[in-house]
């Protein structure tokens, strides 16, 4: 019992200390808002900058800033190939020999808009091995017939070729002048089951400029392009071609 009663007194005697500083944290704390509330809220800005970048706070700083600048690295490359403007660049130059570029870029199902026409996929490939002269089972080697076959067909008439885009017009359409011009494309299209017209939130009308300079001769091409927003994605749902 008198063990007891010591260690009562004890800590009794130990909180005394931390009874008499309360009062006086408390005041240092209303002291420090007060002072906080008289400096320009320009000037605690630049404080809480500073602090924020103490030697003992930097490293973890300089992680958080470097994830930031990361994240946003990533979200501009993505903001910057998937507007309307860069995606029909990319369409227009992958149109002469880039086929599988062209059907990701497509605002519909291209492959099964393809097949509309045939009996199935093994079907498509028969006619196409016919075509190109060589064993084509899928999609990737109906591709890189079809690749293989541009390319030889432009190098014979212009020699080695490169391929350039600009894109000089670039223009809203409404949904109801989109629905009553684009009607017969739209009409086919759901035919094939291959697109989906209540999905689309943006219409835009694209023009660009393609050159292909080859070695032998220049060729220059005008594209017009529609190109829909689906899924939060610009996508191109035709293209017509003028040679220049």
């Amino acid at each position: 019992m008198e063990y007891k009663d010591e260690m009562h007194m004890k800590a009794d005697t130990e909180n005394i200390p931390e009874a008499q500083e309360a009062p006086q944290k408390q005041a240092a704390t209303e002291s420090e808002q007060e002072t906080k509330e008289r400096v320009p809220i320009g000037r605690r800005i630049l404080n809480d900058i500073r602090n924020a970048f103490s030697p003992e706070r930097r490293k973890k700083s300089a992680i958080i800033t470097a994830a930031v600048v990361l994240v946003m690295a990533a979200a501009g490359g993505l903001l910057g190939r998937s507007g309307p403007t860069p995606v029909a660049k990319r369409y227009a130059i992958a149109v002469f020999d880039d086929m599988k570029t062209v059907v990701k870029l497509s605002a519909y199902d291209w492959q099964k808009d393809r097949l509309a026409d045939y009996k199935d996929e093994d079907d498509f490939f028969e006619e196409m091995s016919d075509k190109y002269d060589e064993d084509i089972t899928s999609w990737r080697t109906f591709y890189k017939a079809e690749d293989r076959d541009s390319r030889e067909d432009l190098e014979d008439a212009l020699g080695k070729y490169k391929i350039s885009a600009e894109v000089t017009k670039n223009r809203d359409v409404s949904l109801n002048k989109w629905l009553d011009e684009y009607s017969l494309t739209l009409k086919e299209l759901e035919r094939s089951g291959s697109f989906d017209k209540d999905k689309v939130s943006g219409v835009k009308e694209v023009t660009v400029k393609v050159k292909l300079k080859g070695e032998d001769q220049t060729e220059r091409v005008t594209m017009d392009m529609c190109l829909v927003k689906t899924g939060g994605f610009w996508k191109v749902l035709t293209c017509d071609m003028d040679w220049d």
